[in-house]
């Protein structure tokens, strides 16, 4: 149990650029938990926050200049929070921590920790205990009672704006996962059983963060639509009292609908995530995905295109036991979608999350992947060796996000689709199309793959991944050279271009499900890039 000063750590990261840096919503949750069992002394210390704005140094020295920030402030406890991401961070910093401060108690919590709960006291005496399910529970707050974050506790809003792609704050609106996807972690950590905050709650913490100068929120819950009559009494909430407030959420395919979108919208919704994961029915069978009332890819793109919020896709490839063959179908739809709405659709690996069912497999061939997102991401935050590496070696089942679990695709294939294959959906999404049509996608990540290691593709610019596609096709699929050029030209966003090109024909083939390649070229035409503020890419 917490004693004393208590000090609430979030730990550093250098994270990638598609994510924002916000105010971690959950220790300050957990701090108004300990406020309201009688602990007078709580602080805050965002090591994420301070990593950003460079006054924690990345690389080596990291974790000993962390221990002495934190040894700084003499608390009696440290609660840290820990997800599967940054574990190889904390226990580093927390054991020298212990080294500093022995007498200190060393206590973590988060979504992590209660994957793996006493596992880690056994393998590292320097914790002196672990926390699973909520914090507030842990501190004596009824497991159905809703707790105000304690924003005083948070640094001001404008230094996470400075540092953050979209400045955004945080709104948990409930708990639990009725579904039991093997590979996800919220039934594991929070349970199956569902549990919304109040709407009155949630519009009150909405108002408090745009008090603090937050103007868009993210509302956190993966399931946010399940409940039609909790979402739409959100949205009629959100309407009336929070005004100026643009907001995103996560969500699944089947709990969304056309007129859902755009009472969403209405409300000042600005995007969704969606985690689809694939469009084959072996591929979901994998991952234990119920999906069966799915609506068809192309008219959830168009729902969103109509309501105007800008959907994300989330596509899981190279699954244990899957087939080339269901990649192709997964990534055709992908590119499909793509051309409707560019940038729509984001191709990840399987991360095998310890504690998770998935994890919990025995036939699975894990291999230490250094060339992840996520290690990458530990990379850029403490170099390439030292203490979090030689943990992630010697405890592959406590770190086994940081390893790639064996399917179809040979390794350089599946970086080259993980690393590569969101840009290209973006940038090249007819050019992908048409030979996703062809049955021809996997042949031109094969090559990339051999061309590069993901990461470093991932590194080049637009131009030389177009040269690389005027290469490959020229060889492969000499039409769609044409192709390749007008989508680089397109994206170019300056001067002229004679091509034979359509992409209002390949649109419209698009949604009517009729086959892309014969509408892809008309007569000639001259397009020109309109300067005009809201003009179109080209006209004739």
């Amino acid at each position: 149990m917490f004693r004393g000063r208590i000090a609430l750590v979030q730990p550093p990261l250098a994270v990638g650029e598609s994510y924002h840096l916000a105010e971690p919503v959950g220790l300050l949750i957990v701090g108004a938990a300990l406020r309201a069992a009688g602990f007078g002394d709580v602080r805050l210390l965002d090591l994420a926050l301070e990593f950003a704005e460079g006054s924690l140094p990345p690389g080596a020295d990291l974790i000993e200049t962390s221990a002495r920030r934190l040894a700084h402030v003499e608390a009696d406890s440290y609660g840290f929070s820990v997800q599967c991401v940054d574990l190889p961070l904390v226990l580093p910093i927390a054991r020298r921590l212990k080294a500093l401060l022995p007498d200190t108690r060393v206590i973590l919590g988060g979504h992590q920790a209660s994957l793996l709960g006493s596992e880690l006291v056994k393998r590292f005496d320097f914790i002196d205990e672990v926390v699973q399910g909520s914090g507030e529970s842990y501190v004596g707050v009824p497991q159905d009672h809703w707790i105000e974050p304690a924003y005083d506790l948070a640094p001001d809003f404008s230094r996470y704006a400075r540092v953050s792609r979209l400045p955004t704050g945080l709104v948990e609106v409930g708990r639990g996962c009725p579904y039991n996807c093997s590979y996800c972690s919220i039934p594991a950590a929070l349970g199956r059983r569902m549990r919304h905050k109040p709407v009155e709650h949630i519009v009150r913490e909405v108002r408090l963060l745009r008090e603090r100068g937050c103007t868009h929120v993210h509302f956190v819950h993966d399931t946010l639509t399940l409940n039609r009559d909790f979402v739409s009494s959100l949205l009629t909430a959100l309407e009336a009292h929070c005004g100026g407030i643009t907001w995103s959420g996560m969500t699944r395919a089947d709990l969304v609908d056309a007129d859902l979108l755009k009472a969403m919208a209405r409300s000042g919704c600005q995007g969704i995530l969606i985690g689809l994961d694939s469009v084959d029915d072996l591929s979901l069978s994998l991952i234990d995905k119920r999906a069966h009332r799915y609506p068809s890819l192309i008219d959830l793109v168009t729902w969103h295109d109509d309501a105007d919020i800008a959907p994300t896709f989330y596509f899981l490839v190279d699954l244990p036991g899957d087939t080339r063959e269901s990649t192709e179908r997964s990534l055709r739809h992908a590119a499909l979608a793509s051309v409707i709405d560019p940038g729509c659709c984001r191709i990840q690996g399987l991360r095998v999350v310890p504690g998770t069912r998935m994890a919990a497999r025995r036939e699975l061939d894990l291999t230490m992947d250094t060339a992840s997102p996520y290690a990458q991401w530990l990379v850029a935050t403490v170099g390439t060796s030292g203490e979090p590496w030689d943990l992630i070696a010697r405890h592959p089942d406590l770190f086994s996000t940081y390893y790639k679990a064996a399917g179809p695709l040979d390794h350089p294939t599946a970086s080259a689709l993980t690393w590569q294959g969101t840009k290209l959906f973006e940038s090249f999404p007819m050019t992908l199309a048409a030979l996703a049509e062809r049955r021809g996608i996997l042949e031109l990540f094969e090559a990339l793959g051999r061309r590069a290691p993901g990461r470093t593709l991932a590194r080049r610019v637009e131009s030389e991944t177009a040269d690389f596609l005027e290469s490959h096709f020229a060889e492969h699929a000499p039409d769609l050279v044409d192709v390749v050029r007008f989508e680089y030209w397109l994206r170019a966003g300056k001067g002229t271009l004679r091509s034979r090109v359509s992409p209002t024909a390949v649109r419209d083939a698009v949604l009517n499900r009729r086959p892309l390649t014969p509408a892809l070229f008309g007569a000639q035409r001259l397009y020109r890039h309109r300067t005009q503020e809201g003009g179109d890419n080209g006209n004739g």
